[in-house]
Formats: structure tokens, C-alpha cells, sequence
């Protein structure tokens, strides 16, 4: 005798089960990311934006930078990304990240006091092959992106843009 299957409840099993494996969701790597600027005396906003006129401000539209991190004259803008449930999904999670982070660009500080950067889990996982596209873009140096690799017991390892770049090419 074949015993029938509840496919809805097996559904919402394996839902749960794919849940359970993502340990590092978009909203844990900026928790960690958090907890690594307050402990360096920065100021934190979620979902704000910074203007043209270098004010900070709460995002009227909904969508707003991940983390804005400001300490004296030193502003950083974070765009942060998570594990994902399929491995596709990663290659449009970093173009994403850099297409959110480039419209974030409103304001090019050239004495460096404003810093954008792209936050993902460590170790890399599948963000490894979509993120190697970038070792030879010269928007990487010239924009002077840097990079933070949250691991998941919220240690976080920052990438100056030249590290970011040779890590890269590492890759």
C-alpha cells in the first residue's frame, strides 16, 4: 500500500528546512556590520539616504542605503547582502549591491571622509564566481569601493579598496 503524500505540508517543510540553512540572512549581515561601527563610536541609520547636500535624512520612498555609519566628518554607506536560497539568485544579489551602492553615489568626497562599501557573508560560497567578474572593472578603483566580509559569529574583516581589489583577483 502507497501511503499518499500531503504535498502542502511537505511544501512548507522543505520551506522551513531551506530557511534553517540560510544562517546568514541580508538582515543578519547588517546586525553584525552594526555591532562592528558601534563598537568603533559611529553613529548608525538604517534605510536613510544621504543627499546632495551631504545631509543624512530618513528615505521618504521606502528604499534607502542599508547602513549609514557616521562618526566626526566620517560617513560610510553600506549596501549589505545575505546568503540566498538559490545559487542563481547571487549573480543578480551582487549586481544589486553595485547598482544600489552606485545610485547611492550622490556626493564624490575626494579628501575620502565619504566611504561606500558592499557587505556579504564570509566565507564566500556562491558569491565567489559573480564577484570575480569585478577583479579587472576599473569602476572598482576609481570609485574606491570597499568591502566588509561578515563571518557568522559576527566577526567582520574589512577590505581598504586596493585589498578589495586583490582580493578579487584572488578569486
Amino acid at each position: 500500500m502507497v501511503k499518499k503524500i500531503d504535498t502542502e505540508a511537505f511544501k512548507e517543510f522543505l520551506k522551513r528546512r531551506i530557511r534553517k540553512q540560510l544562517k546568514m540572512k541580508e538582515n543578519v549581515v547588517i546586525r553584525h556590520l552594526e555591532n562592528y561601527f558601534r563598537k568603533k563610536g559611529f553613529e548608525l541609520h538604517r534605510s536613510w539616504i544621504l543627499d546632495k547636500k551631504g545631509e543624512i535624512r530618513r528615505a521618504t520612498r521606502g528604499v534607502g542605503t542599508d547602513l549609514i555609519a557616521k562618526r566626526s566628518e566620517e560617513l560610510w554607506l553600506v549596501e549589505a547582502k545575505g546568503e540566498r536560497k538559490r545559487k542563481a539568485s547571487y549573480y543578480v544579489s551582487i549586481d544589486v549591491a553595485f547598482g544600489q551602492l552606485m545610485s547611492r553615489i550622490k556626493i564624490f568626497d575626494h579628501d575620502e571622509n565619504i566611504h561606500y562599501a558592499i557587505s556579504i557573508p564570509y566565507p564566500l560560497g556562491y558569491y565567489e564566481a559573480p564577484l570575480r567578474r569585478f577583479a579587472e572593472s576599473q569602476a572598482m578603483s576609481i570609485l574606491k569601493i570597499h568591502l566588509f566580509l561578515v563571518h557568522e559569529n559576527g566577526e567582520v574583516n574589512y577590505k581598504n579598496p586596493n585589498q578589495f581589489i586583490a582580493f578579487l583577483k584572488q578569486l
